[in-house]
C-alpha cells in the first residue's frame, strides 16, 4: 500500500471534533485546506455561491482517509460511504473524492451532487449523526477493515448496492409523510428479494421472513418479532405494487416501526454477507441452511440497533 484515498462524508453530521481510527482508516474533522479544495471542485458541479457550500461543509465536517493499494481506482462507489449507508436509516455519500500520495484529482457526478443537495433542501435527505452510529461504525470497521482497503473488495454487485441507496430516498422521521413508509417498504422488499435470491413466487413472504428470522436471530421471541415486522412491511409493499390509492385516513394509521425494523434486518443481512466474505455460491448455501433451521456460524451484526 503506497497511496491514500480521501473523501468527504456528505451526510454525516458532527457537533464536535469527532474522530475514529481503525488500522489504515481514519475519520476526522475536515481541515481548511480540504474545505477550500472541496469548494473549488464543487463550483463546477453546482454553484458559484461559496456560502452555500461553506454552510454545507459546516453541517457535514467529516472526511475519511485510508491507506490503499497502488491500483485502487478513484471514483465509483466508495466502500466507506456504502458502509455508513448500511449502519443507519440516514444517508452518507462521498460526492467529492480525491487521492494523494499517488494519483490526484477530484471526482464526482454533477447530477449526483445536485440530487443530494436538493433532496436535503426539500427535506427528503435523511442525515446521520456520527455520534449515533459511532459504536456500530467501530465494530463494522474492525470486521471489514481489510476489505475496505482493497479495490472492489466488497464483492457486492451494483444492483444490490443501488437498492441500499434507493431505500434512503424515503426518510422516515416523525415529521415525514406517511406515504414515505409505503414507498420505503416497497424498496426494502425489492432489496431483500434480490439479496436472498427470491423470485416472484407466492411463498416469497414466508420464505423471506423465515430466512431472516433464522439467519439473523437466535432467540425464539426475536424470530417471531421478525416474522411480524416483515409481514407488515410486505402488506404495505403490496399496496404500492398493486396500485392501491391510499386516502389520508388510511395513511394516518400506517406505522413506521415495522418498516424501520425490516429496513434494519435488510442492512444487517447485507453486513452479515460482507463479514462472511462469501461469494454467490457460499451465500446461497447459507440461505438454504438458514431456511432449514440449521445454526450458521456468522456475525449476525446484532450489535447494530438503529
Amino acid at each position: 500500500m503506497c497511496a491514500k484515498a480521501m473523501g468527504w462524508l456528505f451526510g454525516l453530521t458532527s457537533q464536535d471534533s469527532a474522530q475514529l481510527s481503525c488500522e489504515g482508516l481514519l475519520i476526522r474533522q475536515m481541515n481548511q485546506e480540504e474545505a477550500r479544495r472541496i469548494l473549488a471542485s464543487s463550483q463546477d458541479f453546482f454553484a458559484k455561491d461559496a456560502a452555500i457550500w461553506q454552510n454545507t461543509i459546516a453541517s457535514f465536517p467529516l472526511v475519511y482517509e485510508k491507506d490503499v493499494r497502488d491500483d485502487y481506482s478513484i471514483g465509483g462507489e466508495e466502500s466507506v460511504g456504502f458502509l455508513f449507508n448500511l449502519l443507519s436509516p440516514g444517508e452518507v455519500r462521498v460526492p467529492i473524492q480525491w487521492m494523494i500520495r499517488g494519483k490526484s484529482g477530484a471526482t464526482a457526478s454533477s447530477s449526483t451532487v445536485i440530487d443530494y443537495f436538493f433532496r436535503r433542501i426539500n427535506g427528503r435527505f435523511q442525515e446521520i449523526s456520527f455520534a449515533s452510529v459511532r459504536g456500530a461504525a467501530s465494530a463494522a470497521l474492525r470486521r471489514l477493515n481489510s476489505q475496505l482497503m482493497l479495490p472492489n473488495a466488497l464483492g457486492l454487485d451494483p444492483i444490490l448496492m443501488e437498492r441500499v441507496y434507493a431505500i434512503k430516498r424515503f426518510p422516515l422521521k416523525s415529521e415525514s409523510p406517511k406515504a414515505n413508509a409505503v414507498s420505503r417498504a416497497a424498496e426494502i422488499c425489492m432489496g431483500l428479494e434480490y439479496l436472498m435470491h427470491e423470485g416472484a413466487t407466492a411463498e416469497v413472504l414466508f420464505r423471506l421472513s423465515l430466512t431472516l428470522a433464522w439467519l439473523l436471530e437466535s432467540e425464539p421471541a426475536k424470530r417471531e418479532e421478525t416474522l411480524m415486522h416483515v409481514k407488515s412491511t410486505y402488506e404495505l409493499r403490496s399496496k404500492t405494487v398493486h396500485g392501491v390509492r391510499l386516502d389520508s385516513k388510511t395513511l394516518n394509521k400506517v406505522s413506521f416501526r415495522p418498516v424501520l425494523a425490516t429496513d434494519l434486518l435488510f442492512r444487517r443481512a447485507v453486513l452479515a454477507r460482507l463479514m462472511l466474505n462469501a461469494g454467490e455460491d457460499r451465500w446461497l448455501e447459507v440461505i438454504r441452511q438458514s431456511r432449514l433451521g440449521f445454526e450458521i456460524e456468522l456475525d449476525r451484526a446484532d450489535w447494530m440497533t438503529e
